[in-house]
């Protein structure tokens, strides 16, 4: 036999077969009731809008972080941790006779030309020289050395240096040589695997010839520093 029991908005069914099983029954809701439960979901609604608002705010914000950090220190990408770069100086004493030169010069008033004549010895600026070098993953460092001219294309271009690990205690040297060119600018790259080593490169020396005629030097050095992962 089973028995029906009401109590405090449940129904209770007893029998043989089940102990105990209840379940709700919805009260009489009241007029005031629904503009409360109106009100709470707005209020809800209005907190949950601002929270997913400052939510995206703060993710935009961690993107561009992220972008930013990626773009400097992520994944493969090459990194460039210094760049040093020093002026050409004309070598007025390889001035040649010809009427090229003599223009050049008293057109940049290098060597005396275009000022007190040309027995007057006068350094200028005639190019560049820099150094940089990458940390570009793997395990690998990539050394740039760079000449470029500011009058005009060199047929060749060479420089000395220094490479050396300053976590092992290697040290190495670098000369490097362009061999025929024409080009007013001379970018030259090469490798070099030296897995977790702190890396010093420096270049000491450098010249180029001009087409016609006029050598320009370096006067100091240039160095970078890196650490290869």
């Amino acid at each position: 036999m089973r028995t029906i029991e009401y109590k405090a908005g449940k129904v209770r069914y007893v029998n043989r077969q089940v102990r105990e099983c209840t379940f709700m029954m919805t009260p009489p809701v009241k007029r005031k009731d629904i503009q409360m439960r109106s009100l709470f979901k707005t209020n809800v609604v209005k907190f949950m809008m601002s929270v997913a608002v400052a939510l995206l705010l703060s993710m935009a914000l961690m993107g561009t972080v992220g972008t930013v950090h990626a773009a400097t220190s992520g994944g493969n990408a090459s990194q460039l941790i210094t760049r040093i770069t020093i002026g050409l100086n004309a070598d007025c004493s390889s001035v040649p006779n010809t009427p090229q030169a003599h223009a050049i010069l008293t057109q940049h008033h290098l060597c005396g030309y275009g000022k007190s004549g040309p027995d007057t010895i006068v350094y200028g600026n005639c190019g560049s020289l820099s150094i940089y070098l990458y940390d570009h993953g793997g395990g690998y460092l990539q050394w740039r050395g760079e000449i470029t001219s500011s009058l005009g294309p060199f047929v060749n271009a060479q420089y000395n240096g220094d490479l050396d690990n300053d976590t092992t205690g290697q040290f190495g040297s670098v000369s490097r040589n362009s061999g025929v060119v024409f080009t007013s600018d001379w970018l030259d790259i090469f490798p070099r695997y030296t897995p977790h080593s702190q890396m010093y490169g420096d270049i000491y020396f450098a010249k180029d010839l001009l087409w016609w005629g006029l050598t320009c030097t370096s006067n100091g050095y240039v160095w970078s520093s890196v650490y290869v992962r």
